[in-house]
């Protein structure tokens, strides 16, 4: 049995349900004879005239967070509804080993167990768009480590929420950018609703999970019996900044090892003229970023555990 109230006329009224959707419809049914009412998900929500709960008679109480105004860089408006999630615990091991080995290195050769927060959209579905996940700081390694995991992580590990219509509910799209894009304007055409976001505020909990890589183990083979199954080998890499500037460059030589999981470790091994070296510090890192290789050789050998050598010549623009 659940109770329902409105706060303005301070009427109430009993519906014998035990299940949600049919408190909504029971809800919806009287508020209709009482005033506007609009329903989010599970919950039902007045317009200004009336506010409305419902709850189990144990005194369970149900929630919806606030809707938020807030404006954009150009000062045009658009909504905002966070939630604030439970503790969800993430994995490393959701990453290729080649990425792992990458973060591993930058944290000084091992990750601790550690806590951090994102902000996530919510889709319709009430499920979390995995895709949109944002470190609130950019200058925060954990946030980003945590972002990089929970955009890899199964959907299954994230909490869910109401599904909404916006049809329904007279609610504008979101956009197809997600809130965080610099790219996006949220000024709503005329006639429409500003822009409306759903977003949850997570804690997300990544255990330590050692890593361990020998680079110098794995026959030799030409990298023409490479074959890569997905991504590229240059990826985005750009001319370092400090080189271009003191117009420095050369012939990189890197040599590179197929993971288990088929991901791609590079580093450098040696640089023409050496001079130059520490000017492309870094760089041979880059190379394969991303990609999976195919299982076998182009001559049938496993391509698993391989090392093979590449050059990167990198010579600056004409003029």
């Amino acid at each position: 049995m659940v109770w329902v109230g409105s706060g303005k006329s301070a009427s109430r009224r009993i519906f014998p349900f035990t299940d949600t959707k049919s408190v909504c419809k029971a809800a919806i049914f009287w508020f209709d004879r009482q005033g506007a009412v609009q329903v989010i998900g599970q919950r039902v929500i007045l317009t200004t005239l009336f506010f409305a709960f419902a709850f189990p008679v144990s005194g369970t109480t149900v929630t919806e967070p606030p809707i938020e105004i807030n404006k954009d860089s150009t000062g045009a408006p658009f909504r905002t509804q966070i939630y604030e999630a439970n503790p969800t615990d993430l994995s490393l091991q959701v990453l290729p080993i080649a990425e792992r080995y990458r973060q591993t290195a930058k944290w000084g050769g091992s990750i601790p167990a550690f806590h951090t927060n994102l902000v996530c959209e919510i889709a319709d579905d009430g499920t979390i768009k995995q895709a949109t996940c944002e470190a609130e700081s950019w200058r925060n390694r954990d946030q980003i480590l945590a972002m990089m995991v929970a955009r890899a992580s199964p959907p299954s590990v994230f909490p869910k929420f109401p599904a909404i219509d916006r049809a329904a509910l007279g609610l504008s799209p979101a956009g197809a950018d997600p809130l965080w894009s610099k790219l996006v304007r949220f000024a709503a055409a005329p006639g429409k609703a500003p822009p409306f976001f759903r977003l949850a505020r997570l804690t997300v909990l990544i255990d330590a999970v050692p890593l361990s890589v020998n680079l110098t183990t794995g026959p030799l083979v030409d990298m023409m019996q490479i074959d890569i199954q997905s991504g590229r080998v240059r990826g985005s890499m750009n001319y370092p900044a400090r080189a271009m500037r003191e117009k420095r460059q050369g012939v990189q030589t890197a040599e590179c090892q197929v993971q288990l999981d088929r991901s791609v470790i590079c580093r450098s091994e040696s640089f023409e003229p050496p001079e130059n070296a520490s000017y492309f510090a870094g760089e041979a890192e880059n190379l394969f970023r991303g990609a999976i290789i195919k299982e076998q050789l182009k001559d049938g050998r496993s391509a698993l555990g391989v090392r093979f050598q590449t050059k990167l010549r990198w010579a600056l623009p004409a003029g």
